[in-house]
């Protein structure tokens, strides 16, 4: 039986996409990825955008975290995942290397019987230069 490998068409808006996030700092809400796509001078509507989000979050290359209550994307390896601590003030965000603690909740839980499938780590609070004394 022949099979073949299904390819999607490189559209200037998907280009797009993956540029503005190889050049992010930090997570990114729909409406920036939008902004930052018309501001490359590209007329994609917010649903275009949004579809391009959702495959690249299905194909593993997205990872989301909510902040101010709205989601916020990354660009990660296949398969990887980051864990964030978010300043609620300034919006800062710090990549945390929690993977250690993580692996140990997870036995933690195997042991239990839990099969974890997937996990949401985001510490929210205040950055150094916004906490209150």
């Amino acid at each position: 039986m022949l099979t073949m490998e299904i390819q999607r068409r490189q559209t200037k808006t998907k280009q797009a996409v993956q540029q503005v996030f190889d050049a992010a700092q930090g997570p990114l809400s729909l409406s920036e990825l939008v902004a930052a796509v018309h501001e490359m001078g590209l007329k994609s509507d917010r649903s275009t955008v949004y579809r391009e989000l959702m495959r690249l979050k299905a194909d593993g290359l997205l990872s989301e975290t909510s902040l101010h209550g709205a989601t916020h994307y990354e660009r990660v390896a296949a398969g990887e995942h980051h864990h964030h601590a978010i300043c609620e003030n300034c919006e800062s965000v710090i990549e945390l290397d929690i993977e250690d603690i993580i692996a140990s909740m997870e036995a933690s839980l195997a042991k239990l019987g839990f099969a974890t499938k997937k996990h949401i780590v985001d510490f929210i609070g205040h950055c150094s230069s916004c906490k209150t004394v």
